[in-house]
C-alpha cells in the first residue's frame, strides 16, 4: 500500500510555497539554483520512511539563526532584510515568557508583532501563515528577546530556558 508524503518548498522567485509530492516515504526534487555564469542542477533526495506525512520548507537563498538557551536575546542581523519563519520553545518548567520580535538592534525596540505568550513548556512556530507569504520586512534590524513582561521587554534571567531558531534573509 502506497503512502503519500509532502514537501513545501519556497520558491524565491514567486516568492510563494510550491508542493512536491512523493510515495512511500520518499521524495525527489530537482531544482535550478543559479552558479555564476552557469546554472547548476542539484538534486535533492529525502528518503525516510519518516517523511510520512511531512510538512516542512526548503528555502535557499536565505540564512539560519539558532541559539539552544546560548542567551535571552540577540540581533540577528543589523540593516534591512526579511524574516520568514521562527521556532520558539520555553524551556522553563514554570516561568510564563513573552517573545519579542523586534526591527532594532535591541531586544525590545520597535516591535514587529505583539509580544507573544509562551507557557512553561511551550513551543511556537512562526511561518509565512503568520508572517505573509513574502516573510515580514524590517528596516533597521532583527532582534529578539525573551521577556518576563508583555508590556515592557524585561530580560528573562535563565538562558537555558529560551530556545529559538529562524530563517531570514
Amino acid at each position: 500500500m502506497a503512502t503519500t508524503s509532502l514537501l513545501q518548498i519556497w520558491n524565491p522567485t514567486t516568492k510563494q510555497y510550491e508542493s512536491v509530492e512523493g510515495e512511500n516515504g520518499s521524495i525527489n526534487v530537482t531544482a535550478t539554483i543559479a552558479g555564476g555564469d552557469a546554472a547548476t542542477e542539484t538534486t535533492l533526495a529525502a528518503v525516510e520512511n519518516a517523511v510520512d506525512g511531512l510538512e516542512g520548507s526548503i528555502v535557499t537563498a536565505d540564512t539560519g539563526f539558532v541559539s539552544n538557551g546560548a542567551a535571552v536575546s540577540a540581533t540577528v542581523k543589523s540593516g534591512a532584510g526579511t524574516i520568514y519563519s521562527v521556532y520558539a520553545h520555553n524551556n522553563s518548567a514554570s516561568t510564563l515568557l513573552y517573545l519579542w520580535l523586534s526591527n532594532s538592534l535591541s531586544a525590545g525596540g520597535t516591535l514587529m508583532v505583539a509580544p507573544i505568550k509562551l507557557v512553561a513548556g511551550a513551543q511556537l512556530f512562526i511561518d509565512t501563515t503568520y508572517f505573509t507569504a513574502d516573510g515580514s520586512d524590517f528596516s533597521v534590524g532583527f532582534t529578539w528577546g525573551f521577556s518576563t513582561s508583555p508590556s515592557a521587554y524585561s530580560a528573562h534571567s535563565t538562558a537555558a530556558d529560551c530556545i529559538i531558531s529562524g530563517r531570514y534573509e
